[in-house]
């Protein structure tokens, strides 16, 4: 069985981090992708902080997943 890789290209990054910051908001699609991209070693530091920040805004509820009022996903959860 071949793993599963999440490919998040750096400006992917970037619009959903200032899209985040602008409305609030990321959708629940983001809000996987962001957490299976953390899993994953080739992201580079900055992209690991990016992603780490947001996730941290979302268990702040400073921003919210849209489509998803009850559904919110730790890093834990997914190892398991």
């Amino acid at each position: 069985m071949m793993p599963f890789q999440v490919c998040i290209l750096p400006y992917t990054l970037s619009e959903i981090f200032a899209q985040a910051s602008r409305s609030r908001r990321i959708s629940r699609g983001e809000y996987e992708r962001l957490l299976l991209a953390l899993m994953q070693n080739s992201l580079s530091e900055d992209e690991r902080s990016s992603i780490k920040r947001l996730l941290y805004a979302v268990r702040r509820r400073r921003i919210k997943v849209e489509g998803s009022p009850h559904f919110l996903l730790s890093i834990s959860d997914l190892a398991s």
